[in-house]
């Protein structure tokens, strides 16, 4: 992905849109690159790519540099066009790889330009609903997705949008954002996390903990409003949920909140102060707090380990 500079526009005619694609067919046809979906805005772009020969850098620095040139030949200006280098991030998981393409096909949408991305011409989705594309898009592995979400023989392209639903909502689509704000992802465990095996979330909470902020080391798996669904949903019996320390005992659950919130959506203490509106001094109580009974009570962790399954099993039903 990257952005003009300073927000500028990057794409001012159909024909600056059609040069950029064809510098990306060239890094296609190179063998640098596959692309797997797209999405050109007028201010920045938004790419799902491979390469299976790990130049990634050198093809996207020839596709944008070479575009650049263009732009500035056409349009009688020098300098910069681009904020900077792109931006990139790994997508292992394989849900989370649908989402994305989900979130690449959403951004016309969200910016009012159409009411479906299938009738944006600058978009893969558009595509993907016809039963051809360009040569340059590789379309093998979102259409092995359909085939094998419909169970069909082959391809049809109207059943890309039950496989890949049209929109996303806001909180969907801010997790997205939020994850690629992040340089750890953690996809490795993210499609174990998302059917909710409870050893398998009981050793991620532990991974989670001692880190100086919580927010910034480890990429966030879960929405803020998963996990409050998850606790709403057992208020009752959470409310009873109690910490034994020496001879006191104190109220369990505003401390899972707080840890839970942090460790699964990696929310800084400022974001953790405003959601759970509380001062900040009271969030580092409750997160000190949070570790020390992870380091003592294995039952505390089974109890945040299974706030943590609730909420994954609420996630999946909206990706």
């Amino acid at each position: 992905m990257n952005r003009g500079a300073a927000r500028r526009p990057v794409f001012e005619s159909k024909k600056d849109m059609r040069i950029f694609l064809s510098f990306l067919a060239r890094a296609v046809r190179r063998g640098e690159i596959e692309v797997h979906a797209y999405c050109l805005m007028i201010n920045h772009f938004h790419l799902l790519v491979r390469s299976p020969v790990g130049e990634l850098s050198s093809a996207m620095k020839r596709v944008t540099n070479g575009f650049v040139r263009y732009f500035n030949r056409r349009y009688r200006r020098d300098g910069a066009l681009f904020r900077g280098r792109f931006r990139s991030k790994r997508v292992d998981s394989i849900t989370y790889r649908r989402t994305v393409v989900r979130y690449i096909d959403d951004n016309p949408v969200v910016a009012g330009m159409v009411l479906d991305a299938a009738n944006y011409p600058w978009c893969s989705r558009t595509h993907y609903a016809r039963p051809n594309g360009p040569i340059w898009l590789r379309r093998n592995w979102v259409m092995g997705e359909v085939i094998g979400a419909t169970k069909n023989a082959q391809y049809n392209p109207t059943d890309y949008s039950h496989t890949f639903p049209a929109s996303l909502d806001d909180d969907l689509r801010e997790w997205i954002e939020r994850r690629l704000r992040f340089n750890a992802l953690d996809n490795a465990d993210f499609d174990d996390l998302l059917r909710a095996l409870p050893a398998k979330v009981e050793a991620q909470m532990a991974r989670r903990l001692d880190r100086a902020d919580g927010a910034r080391t480890i990429a966030p798996v879960l929405t803020p409003a998963a996990v409050r669904a998850a606790i709403r949903a057992e208020r009752k019996q959470l409310d009873r949920w109690q910490t034994i320390r020496g001879r006191k005992r104190r109220p369990a659950l505003p401390l899972a909140e707080a840890g839970c919130l942090q460790e699964l959506c990696a929310l800084s203490q400022a974001e953790l102060a405003a959601w759970l509106q509380i001062p900040r001094s009271t969030v580092q109580v409750r997160l000190r707090a949070h570790r020390e009974q992870v380091s003592v009570d294995p039952d505390y962790v089974s109890g945040c380990a299974a706030i943590a399954s609730r909420a994954f099993v609420r996630f999946r039903r909206s990706l």
